[in-house]
């Protein structure tokens, strides 16, 4: 008689929840790192401000955020030029002249537009 004691095996759960990515915070006299030298020979990251050694997947998640934020206002002001396409100058009530319009489109109205166009360019 074997004194072993098999325990029920169990099955990890699946995990449901998104991908959290941690970003690191900056204190005030930290560096931010914005400025990078690229090394393709050597496969290697430098910051040009402090001289760190930089993680090339780091840096690369950091130029994807960038350019990410950039296309997301490009597309911003694309909608806001499109909802603008016939009305660009209007004459002043008050003085009579020639002025520059804005839109007076709602935030909600260029993330609508904004979608819209995304979806044209595809």
């Amino acid at each position: 008689m074997s004194k072993v004691k098999n325990f029920p095996q169990r099955r990890r759960p699946i995990q449901t929840a998104p991908l959290s990515v941690v970003r690191p915070t900056f204190g005030r006299d930290e560096c931010k790192h914005a400025h990078v030298e690229v090394d393709e020979r050597l496969a290697l990251v430098t910051c040009c401000d402090c001289k760190a050694q930089l993680n090339p997947l780091w840096v690369l998640g950091m130029l994807a955020r960038e350019d990410e934020r950039l296309h997301d206002r490009w597309m911003m002001l694309r909608a806001e030029s499109a909802l603008l396409a016939d009305r660009k100058r209007a004459k002043c009530k008050h003085c009579g002249h020639m002025v520059e319009i804005h839109t007076g489109a709602s935030y909600h109205q260029l993330l609508v537009a904004r979608d819209r166009l995304k979806e044209e360019e595809r």
